[in-house]
């Protein structure tokens, strides 16, 4: 729960998109992350914070995560509320 709630908010988003990006973290702590967030990413796509936070989830993740994330974001009422936003359309590219 607090991790969704970072993801959302301006500076702890930037805090998460450090650590997810950061080389010294291991990608299994990361994965650790992602996995708290699956099942929230479209609620936390719509976020104009939240976004950047799912674009790295995405850049980092297996082709299996990956999927699982594509997956949350083409649901059709979160595809549709991405669509009417600028973040949104660019996250959906």
């Amino acid at each position: 729960e607090t991790l969704i709630k970072w993801s959302c908010q301006r500076m702890m988003s930037k805090l998460m998109d450090a650590f997810l990006l950061c080389s010294a973290i291991s990608p299994k702590i990361k994965q650790r992350i992602i996995n708290k967030l699956e099942g929230n990413i479209g609620k936390i796509a719509q976020n104009k914070y939240g976004c950047f936070v799912i674009e790295n989830c995405y850049k980092i993740s297996s082709l299996e995560k990956k999927e699982k994330i594509v997956s949350e974001l083409l649901v059709p009422e979160v595809k549709k509320s991405l669509l009417n936003l600028k973040h949104g359309t660019i996250l959906l590219k």
